[in-house]
């Protein structure tokens, strides 16, 4: 968790680029699936994918057999009380088998005893299946240490044996195989001022957050010469409002950003999202997930966006809709996916004349499919196919629609514990309308590894390969490739130290241009509270676009504050 100070160090890297297809690079973090400023999905990682009503259904068969002898030892003591009465009524005085014995007696006692104790966990089972996700996980631990330290004896075993098997098999598809325990570290437990929400509904929990930061840069134009720096301060608040059913998700999130600058007022921007998904678990371990939003954008100086130095920065609109249709097995994983993007541009200006951007507006369809197949425990073979549609609004010369599709194979391998990894290498190819220019033939490739040396020690490496649909009209595409590395250092459980070096290149299509961004940075996050932490960020950013591309460099920091509830 590296901060960018004003989020200028790595600009390119997340300036709202619009990526027909590459990276996934999976990024393990623990806590908090519902953050604020969180961009994973509705499922959440813990107790929340255990499948709790066959952990209880083992549970309830289990007690069959107990409940056999102990009702045995009851009806003994039953019928030993009953032949005593008749001993009575007929005269036989001299019998009394209550007395005679007393181990019978007893077995009956204890057999009463344990027979309510087990109808009193069987309801109170029932009752955690009825009650929400997240208070089961806590609530069934308890139930079944209670019950694991009872030393009921048990005959006739074949019964809980069958009894085991058909559950197996008519549930199996949501049973995963046994994993390693999760090692949690330092830097994994570390949560900066990690908000608790606030249940609003019975159902739903609301995740309010807000950022405020104050930043310092020294090219905030991001000019090779006549540098202008200025200090900005930008609020970010955001909220998210999320389910906590047994089943099925409901998510919505919303966020923006108000940045404004001290000297440079043309320079103040707002900035705000909109997202709604939904998640449907359709059984036998499949399940369906759909969003659609809304977004207002700006793009960031320096980047392939902001191609002239216009009077402010560039405005657009994104609308975005899709869908993922997923089956996990015990060993093979499948997925299928399809989004859609819709960019608008507003009008901006250069020296006070208007210029009409609407050549930049375009659509973009892509698809994807991937497979993952289990090979041990630790190791898991994966392809991946992704196809994609560019369709710029207006036509212009050379034309810039175009289509493509990427491929990948790879691994996903655990060395250890702390030691995961993922490669996959493949190929690229991007085909253009415009007559005459030869396709885009590229090695595409894919990497992420995640290293955890000691417990207060993490070390991330990611490398990627995408398609980026251009943004000026001497070019159909720019195929883009991208390195990080970032390490982070927990000191305690409240500070957390991180530092992030990166490299991105940029190749435009039918033209010369090609921009080398390289980029550092160093952070240091504190919690004062659960709730509210302040942190500070500082970097540097150099990037060179030799004779027909745009070359500056600039240093920032920052600092401020920011606090969940």
């Amino acid at each position: 968790m590296v901060l960018t100070g004003s989020r200028q160090i790595n600009q390119k890297a997340s300036a709202h680029s619009a990526r027909a297809t590459g990276s996934a690079s999976r990024k393990p973090r623990a806590k908090l699936g519902q953050r604020a400023d969180s961009s994973i999905g509705l499922k959440t990682s813990g107790e929340a994918e255990v499948p709790f009503g066959l952990l209880a259904l083992f549970i309830m068969i289990s007690d069959l057999l107990p409940l056999d002898s102990k009702k045995q030892a009851l009806s003994t003591g039953v019928m030993l009380r009953t032949t005593a009465s008749r001993g009575c009524i007929s005269g036989n005085f001299g019998i009394n088998h209550s007395s005679n014995n007393p181990l019978a007696a007893r077995r009956s006692r204890r057999a009463r005893s344990a027979l309510i104790s087990e109808f009193r966990d069987a309801f109170y089972i029932l009752w955690l299946l009825a009650a929400p996700g997240g208070a089961k996980a806590p609530k069934a631990r308890r139930v079944i240490a209670a019950r694991s330290r009872r030393r009921a004896r048990r005959r006739n075993r074949w019964p809980l044996r069958l009894a085991g098997s058909l559950s197996l098999a008519l549930l199996g598809p949501r049973v995963a195989t046994a994993q390693p325990a999760e090692v949690l570290t330092p830097i994994e437990m570390f949560d900066p001022d990690s908000g608790d929400g606030v249940r609003i509904a019975p159902g739903f929990i609301l995740y309010p957050q807000a950022t405020t930061e104050f930043t310092y840069d020294t090219n905030i134009f991001n000019r090779q010469d006549n540098e202008i720096d200025d200090v900005f301060v930008s609020v970010r608040p955001s909220l998210v409002l999320a389910s906590d059913f047994a089943r099925h998700g409901l998510r919505f999130e919303a966020g923006g950003e108000i940045r404004r600058y001290f000297d440079i007022q043309d320079e103040n921007s707002e900035q705000y999202r909109v997202r709604g998904s939904a998640l449907l678990e359709l059984g036998n371990a499949i399940d369906f997930e759909s969003y659609a939003g809304f977004s207002r954008g700006i793009e960031r100086r320096g980047t392939a966006g902001d191609a002239f130095l216009s009077d402010q920065p560039v405005v657009f609109h994104d609308k975005t809709a899709g869908f993922e249709l997923s089956r996990a097995g015990t060993k093979l994983r499948l997925s299928a996916a399809a989004d859609v993007l819709k960019r608008d541009y507003e009008d901006t200006s250069l020296g006070g004349v208007p210029i009409d951007l609407e050549f930049r507006d375009v659509k973009i369809l892509t698809g994807r499919m991937r497979a993952d197949l289990g090979v041990s425990d630790k190791t898991e073979l994966f392809v991946e196919v992704g196809a994609n549609d560019i369709d710029y609004e207006i036509s212009t010369t050379p034309r810039r629609d175009s289509h493509g599709y990427s491929a990948l194979v790879g691994v996903t391998h655990e060395l250890s514990a702390l030691v995961e990894v993922e490669a996959g290498v493949g190929y690229i190819r991007q085909e253009f309308d415009e007559p005459g220019l030869s396709p885009a033939n590229e090695f595409n490739y894919r990497f992420s590894a995640s290293w955890t040396p000691k417990p207060v020690w993490r070390l991330t490496a990611s490398a990627t390969r995408s398609v980026d649909p251009s943004r000026v009209q001497e070019s159909p595409a720019i195929i883009a490739s991208e390195f990080k590395l970032e390490v982070e250092r927990a000191v305690g459980d409240r500070l957390l130290l991180g530092a992030e070096a990166g490299y991105l290149e940029e190749s435009y299509r039918a033209s010369p241009r090609q921009d080398k961004l390289a980029f550092v940075s160093g952070s240091a996050i504190y919690r004062l509270t659960d709730q509210v932490g302040v942190f500070a960020s500082a970097g540097y950013r150099d990037q060179s676009g030799g004779d027909f591309g745009r070359s500056y460099d600039g240093f920032a920091a920052s600092i401020g504050v920011r606090a969940s509830w």
